[in-house]
């Protein structure tokens, strides 16, 4: 039985309607928003099937997505005296591939609630947030298909065989993931006619730093992604682009144009501890891992441990070090200095907000019971996880897991169980479907209503696919995105944080990482050399690159590198005031 949720007062003590926003979610290839961008919205744009193609780098494969529902949520600018038609919108994505923003960004001190002070308390209502992001811009967050409240819709309706077919390159590569987000934020910016102008800042944690330089690419260069010239081909995505470039410019249809002046709109991005050059940044680290004196040697002497580094054939540094963190000092390699089984106590939480009404209607600014799309009747053909979270270790498949994160994972089931009984000691429920269930109609567990971090057949499908088996480099481990982000750089103000206590994307091994592409970078380097401040990174591009990218620079670039002593990976849950207040002096011209 399913019913309409529309006159509830939740605990917190505000009726419902007063944090109603306009309209309710589209279904049918736009957001349903109305023109005001004065309260919160939340909804779903909902893509049709993508045409698109691989080529140049093996044989032609031909390709078409699931449709999509993906959940989007709005919070506007405070006003405070500022001019809302000139305030940047800050687009925010985290990562994985298969982690949700709305559990990330979203949920952990960027928005105006927040429910991390809440989730380390055992507590799961949102609690107001000083750090809110919407002090200096609009916010737009985006769970990326099959991941948080996103879902996709299978072919047909063929049980689990089909199912099982969904997860393939036709729903889950780095391009199409980056092209379908792009045509929710150009969707967005259509129905929302007073933001369309508006800079736009991608904000990406963790893999979104490649999610967000792909989409850059197709941003900046998208008319490479029409003739076939590159490896991903999307004549669709191509012509959305150009649609809202002559309505930006306001010129006639079709007009070309240049990437430098595509970037007055497309032409900042914040990168919290970002996943840019793939394998590269993880070869870098275990070299820096195994160094004398290096944090592993620190983490082990402090925990009185003896860290041994690789001496067999096949060993991979990287991978060895995290594992002798994980399995060895029991520590988690997101942040240093956590207990691995409490971060996972902080994320289950975090879940189980989500999966509440009224948590997640507070922290949204949305009566979400007003979006069909979370209603059982929609969802009758909508796939997430094929397996309980408690059977991931025989299903996970560790051998197509990045190696240096396979400590992780493998460690992951014993530290769910541990979690789980912490939580139920503080009689924290588990299941934090169950609320939802109750008023939206009851569902397969493959239909959740909101996927938890990683859902595993998405992030595996990610990293082995049809395409993958066919030849063609494109896994998130590919070094080809840090070549995408090294051509958007001369073109796009850049600030990527660097946390002390992350060791899953070591930060110190970005720099060193970009001097890989040798026929672009002479020299990355990170000045000045003090410790525990904020820095820069130059990268010197080489003489031949202007020519090769086609198109005038000065030859250093500066990013902006500010220090987070007491931050793991998530930089907004460790020190979030000092995040924002970066930021603000980053957007303001302060730093470079």
């Amino acid at each position: 039985m399913q019913y309409q949720h529309t006159h509830r007062t939740p605990p917190f003590g505000l009726p419902i309607g007063l944090i109603v926003a306009l309209g309710l979610a589209l279904l049918a290839n736009a957001v349903t928003a109305g023109a005001a961008t004065t309260t919160a919205e939340a909804g779903f744009v909902e893509l049709e099937p993508i045409s698109f193609s691989f080529q140049r780098e093996g044989p032609l494969l031909g390709y078409q997505s699931s449709r999509a529902r993906i959940f989007y949520n709005f919070h506007p600018f405070d006003l405070n005296g500022g001019d809302p038609t000139t305030a940047p919108l800050f687009v925010f994505f985290n990562g994985g591939p298969g982690c949700a923003t709305c559990d990330g960004l979203l949920s952990i001190n960027t928005a105006p609630y927040t429910l991390y002070p809440a989730a380390i308390n055992y507590r799961i209502t949102p609690v107001q947030n000083p750090d809110s992001w919407s002090r200096i811009g609009h916010l737009l967050y985006i769970d990326a298909p099959n991941t948080g409240y996103s879902y996709n819709l299978a072919t047909r309706p063929d049980g689990a065989t089909q199912t099982a077919a969904e997860f393939d390159a036709q729903n889950f590569n780095p391009y199409i993931d980056a092209a379908q987000m792009v045509r929710v934020l150009l969707r967005f910016l259509q129905a929302h006619p007073q933001l369309s102008n508006q800079p736009v800042v991608l904000v990406g944690e963790s893999y979104g730093g490649t999610r967000v330089s792909t989409m850059l690419s197709m941003l900046l260069n998208y008319r490479r992604y029409a003739a076939g010239t590159d490896v991903y081909r999307d004549a669709g995505l191509v012509r959305e682009v150009q649609v809202h470039l002559d309505r930006y410019f306001a010129v006639p249809p079709g007009r070309i144009h240049a990437p430098a002046a595509i970037a007055r709109q497309f032409g900042r991005q914040i990168l919290i501890d970002p996943q840019l050059t793939g394998h590269l940044q993880s070869a870098v680290a275990g070299e820096l891992f195994e160094k004398p004196g290096s944090v592993i040697y620190q983490l082990a002497n402090a925990h009185s441990k003896t860290f041994i580094p690789c001496a067999e054939p096949g060993c991979e540094p990287s991978a060895n070090a995290i594992s002798f963190v994980t399995s060895q000092i029991g520590l988690s390699p997101y942040d240093t200095r956590q207990d691995a089984s409490r971060e996972i106590v902080v994320m289950f939480l975090l879940a189980t907000a989500l999966g509440d009404i009224d948590s997640s209607t507070l922290l949204t600014g949305y009566d979400i019971t007003r979006i069909p799309g979370f209603y059982a009747s929609q969802r009758t053909r909508a796939y997430h996880l094929k397996v309980p979270a408690d059977l991931l270790v025989e299903t996970q498949a560790l051998e197509l897991i990045p190696a240096a994160q396979r400590a992780w994972f493998s460690a992951l089931p014993q530290v769910l169980t541990e979690a789980q009984s912490d939580l139920a000691d503080k009689g924290v429920s588990t299941d934090p479907l169950r609320p939802f269930k109750d008023v939206f109609g009851e569902l397969r567990s493959a239909d959740a209503f909101f996927v938890p971090c990683p859902p595993m057949d998405t992030y595996n499908a990610f990293y082995w696919n049809s395409v993958i088996a066919k030849g063609y480099d494109i896994d998130p481990e590919s070094a080809r995105y840090g070549r995408l982000f090294l051509e958007n750089l001369p073109l796009v103000k850049t600030l990527i944080t660097d946390a002390a206590h992350d060791l899953i994307v070591y930060p110190a091994s970005l720099a060193p990482s970009l001097e890989l592409y040798p026929d672009l970078v002479k020299r990355a380097a990170v000045t000045p050399t003090c410790a525990g401040c904020d820095r820069v990174i130059e990268v010197e591009y080489q003489p031949t690159a202007a020519a090769k990218l086609r198109m005038a620079f000065p030859r250093v670039q500066r990013i902006w590198f500010p220090h987070y002593a007491e931050a793991g990976h998530s930089v907004a849950a460790g020190m979030p005031a000092k995040l924002v207040g970066d930021v603000a002096a980053w957007m303001a011209g302060t730093y470079p």
